[in-house]
């Protein structure tokens, strides 16, 4: 009877060292690259020993075989809801022996476009901190671990150098870097007005990708048309409105646009007959757009159907139409000397047009 409890509590004393095993163990996840993980389960130990190697289970079951890696073996690690760690490579681990390149995993301060990692090292005083961009890692050990007044200006300076150059496409930052110490909380800062920085960035190019790639800016246009070489007197004014779209790829000076116009005017041919005049057309404009200096000089080009009727006509009589000229733009506003050129059955069919047009959204 004694040695039936005996083995009893052998055996619930076993489950217990199991059950206390696995306590060890929180749910997390491996990554083997910056985009492939593996859900399981990591040792929980303290950041020294996390930061030489990490135990990973696939499932909590006592027939799997604990899984041991080591920095640079895997991309990272990390906790669910907890700390993630990635592998570094560097010489911070003793500044004596510049020379030596130590890998360990570092804890992951702060996730974007810029990563900040704080390095655990043995015994150490001050804290040793990572910034990595990309495939870009730079290194940040505090000068006040310097031994004396001048290495800790050197130190500085270094710092302050090669952070400019990683940080420089960010004038907020690159100017806040005089100012910089290196501590957990003001790099923790420096780190996100960085990705904030570079958010705002990336949504204008967005919100400028998509405007060029979908959206047609509308505008609305007006001119003044004389004289027209087979008529004697012949004036026009008109209105209209077109849709611009900017080229994808040229956005800034190329673009194109597709209108209706109306016209009004008075026309007299040679023979001293003079009457009304309309027309409607229908203008594709392509605009080329050429900064010099201050000033922004826009070509426009194109080919317009038109649709006229004047004194000599029955009815509406149509009319193919080439224009070209030259001009300037002031923000939204465009103003342009134009020259026309008509196909239909009368010889030296010209005109001369002003025009100026004005862009409802800015480009």
């Amino acid at each position: 009877m004694n040695a039936r409890y005996y083995l009893l509590f052998l055996l619930l004393w076993g489950y217990t060292l199991q059950a206390q095993d696995f306590s060890q163990y929180k749910e997390g996840f491996l990554r083997l690259t910056p985009n492939d993980s593996i859900p399981g389960f990591i040792e929980r130990t303290g950041e020294k020993q996390l930061a030489k190697t990490v135990s990973f289970l696939p499932v909590l079951d006592e027939r799997m075989e604990v899984q041991v890696y080591q920095p640079g073996e895997i991309h990272g690690f990390g906790f669910v809801g907890g700390n993630e760690y990635q592998s570094l490579v560097g010489n911070f681990v003793n500044p004596n022996l510049p020379s030596v390149a130590v890998f360990t995993f570092a804890r992951l301060r702060i996730d974007g476009r810029l990563q900040l990692l704080e390095v655990v090292e043995e015994d150490a005083k001050y804290p040793i901190f990572a910034l990595r961009k990309g495939n870009q890692l730079q290194m940040l050990r505090s000068p006040e671990a310097q031994p004396n007044r001048s290495r800790v200006e050197q130190m500085e300076a270094w710092n302050r150098n090669r952070l400019q150059v990683l940080l420089g496409d960010c004038d907020k930052v690159k100017n806040s870097l005089f100012r910089l110490r290196v501590e957990r909380e003001r790099l923790i800062e420096l780190a996100r007005s960085y990705n904030q920085c570079q958010q705002k960035k990336e949504k204008l190019s967005w919100e400028e990708e998509e405007k060029a790639s979908i959206s047609f800016l509308p505008g609305v246009e007006g001119g003044f048309l004389t004289p027209r070489i087979d008529r004697t007197d012949f004036f026009a004014v008109g209105a209209g409105f077109f849709v611009e779209k900017l080229d994808p790829l040229m956005q800034q000076r190329l673009s194109w646009s597709i209108g209706a116009q109306a016209w009004a005017g008075r026309a007299e041919n040679d023979a001293g007959i003079s009457g009304n005049i309309y027309m409607l057309r229908i203008p594709v404009k392509l605009n080329l757009a050429l900064t010099m200096g201050e000033i922004k000089t826009i070509w426009q080009g194109g080919a317009m159907t038109a649709f006229y009727r004047d004194m000599r006509s029955v009815g509406w009589e149509f009319e193919p139409q080439l224009f070209m000229g030259l001009g300037v733009q002031l923000g939204q506003l465009r103003i342009l000397g134009l020259a026309e050129k008509g196909f239909n059955a009368l010889p030296n069919d010209f005109g001369f047009q002003l025009n100026v047009s004005y862009l409802l959204t800015k480009r």
